[in-house]
């Protein structure tokens, strides 16, 4: 979940695949997807304490910085 707003993201399983999906938790609704392409299996997703948020990817043995202009107004 996002610190500063109502924002929660989560890997894409039990098929893992190269998706984050974003979701607004006062709408209760899926509002996008995040793209991990090329690597596979996101999870283990954390806020760092600059607000980044990070993502292990798994099967590719990664960890992503995500691109904030991406995370729109988290």
């Amino acid at each position: 979940m996002s610190p500063s707003t109502a924002r929660a993201f989560t890997g894409t399983t039990p098929h893992p695949g190269h998706l984050i999906a974003k979701f607004d938790l006062e709408e209760r609704q899926h509002v996008g997807d995040l793209s991990t392409h090329p690597h596979l299996a996101p999870h283990g997703l954390r806020w760092g304490t600059d607000g980044q948020l990070y993502c292990v990817c798994e099967n590719s043995g990664v960890v992503l910085e995500m691109d904030r202009l991406l995370l729109g107004d988290c």
